[in-house]
């Protein structure tokens, strides 16, 4: 893969730096060239007193829960985080006609196990998906795709209070219903979205960095 993408918010100078790995799919990652997406708009809102925050983003458009694990995860442990944030699932089902979202959650399952064995001190971060399909298909495939990424949304809720991960629920968010949220495709986040997703997930970043930086 690609070399990561990585950013410092607050004081690179100090030598206790935090790092925070952002691995998933184009939710992540973006859809479209240099935009500007939820992590490091998030990162840079963060408060890291008196330490830095890097922003390891391993995150690929189009990734599946299959090449989070065969591209992703050994970077990702690599870098020996504190923070480890992993949306991924979608894929698995937008691309499949009769998606089997029991395998995708098995599939999950195990890439947060990797995770916790592997990271047991670091602070893990999750979200559901907006139950969106794309505005390209027709009404029977996106509801086919809806209904599919609320079955996918369902599981992560499951896994999250399982492996003991934050969980921003954007499945259930209010702005979910504003079209101006979403790009042209109907499915990623506009420009405005992305801010709407920092402004979602960043207070349960803040606890966690809190935690790792005890005042």
């Amino acid at each position: 893969m690609s070399a990561p993408s990585t950013l410092v918010a607050g004081d690179a100078t100090r030598s206790r730096v935090l790092t925070w790995a952002a691995l998933g799919d184009s939710l992540t990652a973006g859809s479209r060239k240099g935009e500007l997406t939820w992590a490091p708009i998030t990162a840079r809102s963060l408060s890291v007193p008196e330490r830095g925050l890097e922003l390891v983003c391993l995150a690929e458009p189009g990734a599946t829960c299959r090449a989070v694990t065969d591209r992703q995860l050994e970077a990702a442990i690599a870098a020996d985080p504190q923070i480890v944030s992993l949306i991924c699932g979608a894929n698995d089902i937008i691309g499949s006609v009769r998606p089997r979202v029991e395998v995708v959650a098995s599939s999950l399952d195990g890439l947060w196990f990797a995770l916790r064995s592997a990271l047991p001190a670091a602070s893990l971060l999750t979200c559901t998906y907006p139950a969106h399909g794309p505005r390209n298909l027709g009404p029977r495939s996106r509801e086919r795709i809806a209904a599919g990424l609320r079955e996918l949304n369902a599981a992560i809720r499951l896994l999250a209070g399982r492996h003991r991960i934050a969980c921003a629920d954007l499945e259930g968010h209010p702005g979910v219903g504003d079209a101006a949220n979403f790009a042209a495709d109907g499915l990623h986040p506009s420009a405005l979205g992305q801010l709407l997703m920092a402004g979602t997930i960043a207070p349960l970043i803040q606890p966690l960095i809190d935690e790792e930086n005890p005042g």
